[in-house]
């Protein structure tokens, strides 16, 4: 899985995902599996991409916490107009 995302441009994850792992939890390659972290940044620098894959949270209720790890380092969240409602003041200002 780890290899598949370090080809990959986003990743994206559901917010119940998010939820179940825990908020230290992150779906880049490296944190899936650590001791190729330093090759999988290779192989995307050989690529031409960015370091680490976009991280992207899809939530239709907008229920997520605000301090987990994957929102306080930017994920993008795609969501519904109510979920954007109540998110609005809740996210970090990266995110």
């Amino acid at each position: 899985m780890a290899l598949l995302r370090a080809f990959a441009e986003a990743v994206v994850v559901g917010a119940g995902t998010v939820r179940a792992e825990g908020r230290a939890a992150m779906w880049t390659p490296g944190f899936v599996f650590p001791a190729a972290a330093d090759d999988f940044r290779a192989l995307r620098h050989s690529l031409k991409r960015a370091p680490e894959p976009r991280l992207v949270i899809i939530t239709a209720r907008g229920n997520l916490n605000p301090s987990a790890r994957a929102l306080l380092e930017g994920a993008l969240v795609l969501t519904t107009e109510v979920g954007a409602a109540g998110l609005k003041n809740s996210l970090p200002a990266s995110t």
